[in-house]
């Protein structure tokens, strides 16, 4: 079970996905995610949605390097061109005691809207037989015993 369908948990998902299909590993993956990123994605306006809408993914929509290298040589799927509203070929980020320039000699960084980015990554990691559990984890309580087991509770 993956807590989380944002890109770090749709990633890790058809990473374990791909792995166990070179391994020949029958593996289940579970990802556990309230939001429905499609539908989010499809009706939300910013002009008319109020301040607590609950489908508005409210992370930065900026992926920074090596982001293309990471969705199309380790994920092997094809990167979202058709997302981008902007590309960004150089920012500064400041921190309280130093900055961090990052420029196009790593890459381009992408501006889009990141609702529709990990519907994007959610539907491809379903693609590769991910089951998406569209429920809030409200609780996670390992038990020990001789095995080692975790109980998920969602709602």
């Amino acid at each position: 079970s993956i807590i989380g369908g944002g890109p770090a948990g749709t990633s890790c998902a058809m990473t374990l996905m791909q792995l166990a299909r070179k391994q020949n590993i029958k593996l289940e993956v579970t990802i556990h995610e309230a939001k429905d990123f499609a539908g989010a994605a499809a009706t939300h306006y910013p002009s008319h949605s109020p301040s607590d809408d609950k489908r508005v993914n409210q992370c930065v929509g900026v992926l920074s390097p090596p982001v293309f290298e990471i969705v199309t040589e380790k994920l092997h799927i094809s990167f979202p061109d058709h997302l981008v509203q902007k590309y960004i070929t150089g920012y500064i980020l400041h921190g309280q005691s130093q900055s961090i320039e990052l420029d196009e000699i790593y890459g381009a960084s992408y501006a889009l809207r990141r609702i529709t980015f990990d519907d994007y990554m959610m539907s491809h990691a379903v693609k590769h037989g991910v089951h998406w559990d569209m429920a809030n984890v409200l609780q996670l309580e390992t038990k020990r015993s001789e095995e080692h087991t975790s109980e998920l509770q969602s709602h």
